[in-house]
């Protein structure tokens, strides 16, 4: 399907330019250890019956570390801060540049959130993006 095509476009982006931490598929079978980068598409709905080849989805990105990392506190953020800019510069034209069949119209993401549990952090970026299918 055409999701996981840009799922894994998106993923491949992120190893290319934050080469500190690993992102997968959140949805990948296995054990990945920490930090990482998760990429999971949380919806992809048609935006109308009349066009049957435009899509909106959601997509999250999740940085997760834990306090005994390799990864210092100020890497970490350093990271984070990383994953913001790449995001905000652009981010659609990467894309579009690896991608066959699909074209990304429009990707915004509306800053991380990160939250603690015991030792871990998990910075949560939602982003939203509108896709055809070409």
């Amino acid at each position: 399907m055409k999701t996981q095509l840009l799922k894994e476009r998106i993923v491949d982006i992120l190893n290319a330019e934050i080469t500190e931490i690993e992102s997968y598929d959140a949805e990948q079978f296995g054990f990945v250890e920490l930090p990482n980068i998760s990429v999971k598409m949380q919806s992809c709905e048609r935006i109308t019956k009349a066009m049957t080849k435009a899509f909106t989805s959601q997509v999250e990105i999740t940085l997760r570390a834990h306090s005994g990392d390799s990864l210092s506190v100020d890497q970490i953020n350093e990271v984070t801060n990383d994953i913001e800019a790449l995001l905000s510069d652009n981010f659609k034209d990467q894309i579009n540049a690896g991608i066959n069949n699909l074209c990304v119209d429009y990707f915004a993401h509306n800053g991380g959130i990160p939250e603690w549990e015991d030792n871990t952090l998990q910075c949560r970026f939602d982003c939203e993006v509108i896709f055809q299918i070409i």
